[in-house]
C-alpha cells in the first residue's frame, strides 16, 4: 500500500536513519512528504547560491573593476543579501539535522583545503560546488536517493555543511573589500 501525506506521521523508517533504528518525525520514504521544512530551505539556499554565481557571471571581475565605486558597492552589497540569507537557511538545515546525524554516528571531518580564490566571482563557484555536494549527500541520508558507493554519507554531510560554513565567510571576506 502506497504511502500518503497522511501516513507519513506514522512511517520513520528512512534511509540510514531508519536503517540505525530511529524514529525521525515527519520523514517518511514517501517523496512527496519527507521533511517539507529542510526541502525548503535547502531549495532556498540553493537559489540563492545560484543567483550570486549567476550575479558572478553577469559581472566577472574584469567588468566590476570597470565599475564606479557605487556600482561596485551596489553590486557587492547584493551578493552580501544573498549569502546571508543563504547563511540563514544553513544555519536551520545544521540546527535541524546536526544532533541527528551525530546521534547515529556522523562526526565531521576537516574541511576540504581549498585554493584562496583571488575573486568573490570564483568564490561563488567553489560556494556552489559545495552547496550541490551537501544537497547530493542530504538526498542520499534522507533516503531520497541511493547511496551508491559513498561512505558514511552522516559524516560526509556533517563535514560538507562545515565546508559551507567556511566558504560562506571567504565569499563574504571577498565582498567586503570595495
Amino acid at each position: 500500500m502506497p504511502l500518503t501525506n497522511t501516513d507519513a506521521i506514522i512511517w520513520y523508517n528512512v534511509g540510514i536513519f531508519g536503517d540505525a533504528g530511529y524514529a525521525v518525525p515527519n520523514w517518511s520514504n514517501d517523496i512527496g512528504s519527507l521533511n517539507p521544512q529542510i526541502l525548503d530551505w535547502t531549495d532556498s539556499a540553493m537559489a540563492r547560491a545560484y543567483a550570486l554565481r549567476r550575479l558572478a557571471q553577469q559581472f566577472p571581475p574584469e567588468a566590476e573593476s570597470k565599475m564606479s565605486a557605487a556600482d561596485r558597492r551596489t553590486l557587492h552589497t547584493l551578493g552580501r543579501e544573498h549569502l546571508a540569507a543563504f547563511q540563514k537557511d544553513l544555519a536551520k538545515i545544521q540546527t535541524t539535522l546536526n544532533p541527528v546525524l551525530t546521534g547515529i554516528g556522523g562526526t565531521a571531518g576537516t574541511a576540504e583545503t581549498h585554493t584562496n580564490p583571488i575573486s568573490w566571482q570564483s568564490a561563488s563557484e567553489q560556494l556552489l560546488a559545495t552547496a550541490r555536494r551537501a544537497e547530493t549527500l542530504q538526498a542520499i541520508v534522507l533516503g531520497v536517493t541511493p547511496a551508491g558507493a559513498s561512505a558514511d554519507p552522516p559524516s560526509q554531510l556533517l563535514t560538507v555543511l562545515g565546508q559551507l560554513t567556511n566558504d560562506i565567510e571567504q565569499c563574504q571576506r571577498l565582498l567586503s573589500y570595495d
